[in-house]
């Protein structure tokens, strides 16, 4: 009877022992996901900006994809290589790779990550791209809108009080607008960002990885 009672000791031991280890093993993969997501999340949001040029008398609605351009009136060759330097200063200024000029890594890990930030800068060209296409159409809209607002400006059928509060009407209109197609276009980029930051988790080990995703939290 007490070698029975033993057994059944043991074996229940064994047993909470087992779910124990599961349970650990089950949570490390849950909080790496949960942690790379996080990091995606903050990345796609750095990446994917929108800045609205307001319209008045003399100048046209617009948009600025690019923060750190300019516009190019060179040939389609200088513009595509300007905007591909835009891209990849926006990507160098990204909390992301701020984070990761602080960690000691070495020249190869160095390497390996800056051939993952190709993607990053890959993932926004294409981005970018889709989302040029959809902010044309609302620009067009709202500068046809502006238009009649002069048109009725010139034949004094409204004030220039009337004029710019018409103007902030339409601002105000297509801003949720703009918005709710910047976050579609963040949510795109994201399965082609976290595929980069698996890789850039895996280059530079756990003990990196916990001081790069509290760099970014903080």
């Amino acid at each position: 009877m007490k070698k029975y009672t033993e057994f059944i000791f043991t074996l229940a031991v064994g047993i909470m022992l087992f779910w124990s280890c599961t349970d650990k093993g089950d949570e490390n993969p849950r909080r790496s996901e949960q942690e790379i997501d996080e990091v995606v999340s903050v990345l796609a949001e750095e990446l994917v900006t929108v800045s609205i040029q307001d319209g008045d008398e003399n100048r046209s609605f617009g948009f600025r994809l690019e923060k750190d351009g300019k516009g190019d009136k060179d040939n389609d060759k200088n513009k595509e290589d300007k905007e591909k330097r835009d891209h990849e200063r926006k990507v160098e200024n990204s909390s992301l790779f701020s984070c990761l000029s602080n960690l000691d890594l070495t020249d190869e890990q160095a390497q390996e990550i800056r051939r993952s930030f190709s993607a990053a800068i890959d993932c926004r060209i294409e981005a970018f791209s889709s989302l040029r296409e959809e902010l044309v159409e609302i620009i067009l809209a709202m500068e046809n809108r502006r238009l009649v607002l002069l048109e009725k400006l010139l034949k004094e059928e409204i004030n220039r009080d009337q004029f710019r509060e018409g103007l902030k009407d339409i601002l105000e209109t297509y801003r949720t607008k703009i918005e709710e197609i910047r976050k579609k276009h963040v949510e795109n980029i994201k399965p082609c960002l976290r595929e980069m930051v698996g890789r850039i988790r895996i280059i530079i080990g756990e003990e990196n990885w916990r001081e790069l995703y509290g760099c970014i939290k903080n």
